[in-house]
């Protein structure tokens, strides 16, 4: 794209925190989400800020020739966003870790190939005690804050019902 002439602009986001939504049957089912590396940080964001940033390079040239790299505003453990969405739903849930192999199986039982299984596990495993980048792109192109994973877990309380 970048050598074709024609103006360009990629919106890159990392984490997305509706990547959550693949607990929503393990909440509604209990107070445990179970799950791989419950210490790898991510900084999810909503897709309302994803969207937000798509619709200024759709609507105006300011992003022209830009590749913004988009994260929500904060770092957060797999452990802290299940926690998050408990006090959304006002009940406490935790997380417990799975070992490797078992999430992995888990994984490839949810119809991921095993390529794709590893290489998730592998990112998780290079997350974990490493605080994940915040980016400031979102309140750059916006005019104002990405917003934070509890007020996503606000925003979708019902699917975890």
């Amino acid at each position: 794209m970048e050598g074709s002439g024609l103006e360009w602009t990629f919106v890159r986001p990392g984490a997305f925190a509706a990547n959550a939504m693949q607990w929503a049957d393990q909440i509604k089912a209990g107070d445990v989400v179970y799950g791989p590396y419950a210490e790898a940080q991510t900084a999810p964001i909503h897709e309302a800020d994803m969207g937000a940033v798509a619709a200024r390079a759709l609507l105006d040239d300011a992003l022209v020739g830009q590749a913004p790299v988009l994260s929500g505003p904060e770092s957060l453990t797999f452990a802290d966003q299940v926690r998050i969405i408990g006090e959304a739903k006002g009940r406490p849930l935790r997380y417990e870790e799975l070992p490797r192999e078992v999430a992995r199986e888990r994984m490839l039982g949810g119809h991921l190939t095993p390529d794709i299984a590893d290489s998730l596990l592998n990112m998780f495993a290079e997350c974990v005690g490493r605080p994940a980048e915040i980016s400031q792109e979102t309140e750059r192109v916006t005019g104002r804050p990405g917003r934070t994973f509890a007020q996503w877990a606000e925003d979708h309380v019902a699917a975890f019902r």
